[in-house]
């Protein structure tokens, strides 16, 4: 973003709209929580068996996306 040329007030919306991006997963489990009482706790504790279960997987994706990033970063500065 420091690089973009970008006006203060264009720095500050993006940088509201990204931190805002990243933080609708907590948010979206934190509100769902709090919304649904204890008709969220299935749900949630399905979600994190399946999570649990599949660790080696979620990490596998993590880290091939974040290689992919990495090498479409070196190739574009050829």
């Amino acid at each position: 973003m420091s690089q973009a040329g970008l006006s203060a007030a264009a720095w500050w919306v993006t940088l509201l709209v990204l931190g805002t991006l990243c933080s609708v997963t907590a948010l979206g489990v934190t509100g769902s929580a709090y919304l649904l009482g204890d008709r969220a706790t299935a749900p949630l504790q399905a979600a994190r068996t399946w999570l649990v279960g599949h660790n080696n997987l979620v990490m596998g994706l993590l880290l091939l996306m974040l290689g992919a990033g990495q090498l479409g970063t070196a190739l574009g500065s050829l």
